[in-house]
């Protein structure tokens, strides 16, 4: 007799162990009584189990496959009984991750099966205290309630085909994935990450041992699924982790045995280490650890950085004096693209809410004559504290206006700051970039007067 439970755990609390369901007396002491006990399980860093029998008992969960690097453990976490139909104990406490917990076990008395879960909100977590791994994320999940099958090919030209085992959904599952054959999927568009891993669970149905090699790019990994005449299934709960940062991956799973057999997945869960946030490359999750930003941006004293502006265009005009120019006001500042208008002295904060590709000011400067006029522009990435292109201009009696039209290229949409310092005898602007709870101001340019 084969009975099939279907738990979905649902919870919410902060890290603490709970108990996700109690076993109680069910069947009667017969190899052939057999129950699967099958879960989804919320976020969690350690599964206990604790049970006892008073009589003949098979327990044969997931066990636990970790593969890590070059590395791998395979861990037989629990054991097979003799049918003896005497009372027996059982504990164990393990490290624990899938989503999923399946279970086939025959007559029991009493016990539980308890999770140490994660933080509210938090999904990934690890270790005795259910540490939260921040950076971790999950890119994708199949086969929990539905198998989708877009996307895995079986031997580079089959779709694969799904099945069930009693109410369990597998892909793959008996006959539709057999000896020797190969389930392959390519994962694109993964963000900025450092570190991938893949946990899901594969079935074996057969009556003979099965070897299988994953393949996750050019890393490899092969593990043997131990069967018998008397346990025909077998379920084997895989986790692998190792260090990635391409934005693709190829996975291929293939059975290596020529013995007859059939084999299938189900609660597949991939999750990335990202990057932190405006990073493309990296080798760990802080900012310190990022060799690369994205597209548009710098890095710069520790941080990912939108790039400031740069000149891509600088036209100067001498003239006399101008038609209702106020000449005891010494600079005079518009900015095109914002329709900004700044001749106050002091200290001026300007936002420009739109992104026009190009921002364009027009500085006008009064030119007295025997003066000396000189204008930095910011013209290259690094030229972080000082600007790189200067034009010097001196006054005569003959022109009483300097005017510099200014144009800047922006690289990133975004909305512009500017804190723009007039005083008599000079005017500069600084670009205000903030990212990381830090403020950055990079000048932009700076115009002085002095005496020639």
């Amino acid at each position: 007799m084969i009975n099939i439970f279907l738990n979905v755990v649902i919870l919410c609390a902060k890290s603490q162990w709970v108990t996700i369901y109690t076993l109680t007396p069910r069947g009667e002491c017969s190899p052939y009584s057999i129950n699967y006990l099958f879960f989804f399980l919320p976020p969690h860093s350690m599964l206990k189990i604790s049970v006892g029998y008073n009589s003949g008992v098979k327990i044969t969960p997931d066990i636990p496959w970790l593969g890590s690097g070059d590395q791998s453990v395979v861990s037989s976490a629990f054991n097979t009984y003799p049918w003896d139909c005497l009372f027996h104990t059982y504990y164990t406490l393990l490290n624990h991750h899938s989503s999923s917990l399946t279970i086939v076990v025959s007559i029991l008395i009493q016990g539980s099966i308890s999770i140490l879960k994660c933080p509210q909100d938090c999904i990934y977590c690890q270790g005795p205290d259910a540490k939260c791994i921040l950076y971790f994320l999950k890119f994708a999940t199949f086969w929990f309630t539905t198998i989708e099958t877009e996307g895995w090919i079986v031997d580079n030209n089959i779709e694969m085909k799904t099945s069930s085992f009693y109410t369990i959904k597998l892909a793959g599952g008996q006959d539709n994935l057999l000896a020797n054959q190969t389930l392959d999927r390519i994962f694109q568009n993964i963000p900025p990450h450092f570190q991938i891993q893949i946990q899901f669970k594969l079935w074996t149905f057969s009556q003979y041992n099965v070897s299988y090699v994953f393949s996750f790019d050019d890393n490899q990994y092969q593990i043997e699924q131990k069967l018998s005449t008397s346990q025909k299934v077998g379920i084997q709960n895989i986790e692998i982790q190792m260090d990635h940062s391409s934005s693709q991956l190829k996975l291929k799973l293939q059975s290596i045995s020529n013995n007859e057999h059939s084999w299938g997945l189900n609660t597949f869960d991939f999750y990335i280490a990202k990057c932190i946030i405006y990073c493309e490359k990296c080798f760990g999750p802080s900012i310190q650890e990022c060799t690369l930003c994205i597209k548009g941006w710098m890095y710069f004293k520790d941080n990912c950085l939108p790039i400031p502006l740069i000149l891509v265009s600088l036209i100067i005009k001498a003239k006399p004096t101008l038609q209702n120019q106020n000449q005891n006001v010494p600079f005079h500042i518009s900015i095109d693209e914002g329709k900004k208008y700044i001749q106050d002295v002091g200290l001026n904060n300007v936002e420009i809410d739109q992104n026009f590709g190009n921002i364009t000011f027009t500085i006008q400067a009064n030119c007295f004559s025997k003066e000396k006029i000189e204008g930095s522009f910011k013209s290259c990435y690094q030229c972080f504290t000082q600007s790189q292109y200067t034009q010097i201009h001196y006054c005569n009696q003959n022109i009483n206006f300097i005017t510099y039209f200014v144009t800047f290229s922006i690289e990133i949409d975004s909305q512009l700051q500017f804190i723009i310092n007039l005083q008599d005898n000079f005017c500069e602007a600084y670009q205000v970039i903030q990212a990381y709870d830090q403020v950055i101001e990079f000048l932009i340019f700076k115009i002085t007067k002095s005496n020639s």
